[in-house]
């Protein structure tokens, strides 16, 4: 836990809010963000995974599925 007993969120757990936020938006497909986010099919499997570059597009996910822009940082 970190300071205020407050979760860290690490690129795991956003890469699983992720896949939730699709799966609320009619199962939308990892195509489809890609798509919308101008980027590969790859790097949004990646972010999903935990593994991807998530923060740099935290701006353009909140947009897109409605959460704020802090949802998709790391550490928060």
């Amino acid at each position: 836990m970190g300071s205020a007993g407050k979760k860290l969120r690490t690129r795991m757990d956003i890469g699983k809010d992720i896949q939730s936020c699709l799966d609320d938006l009619n199962n939308m497909t990892h195509a489809k963000l890609a798509e919308l986010l101008n980027l590969s099919e790859k790097t949004v499997d990646r972010m999903v995974a935990g593994k991807g570059p998530i923060t740099k597009y935290a701006s353009d996910l909140a947009k897109i599925t409605g959460k704020p822009e802090s949802w998709f940082k790391e550490n928060i």
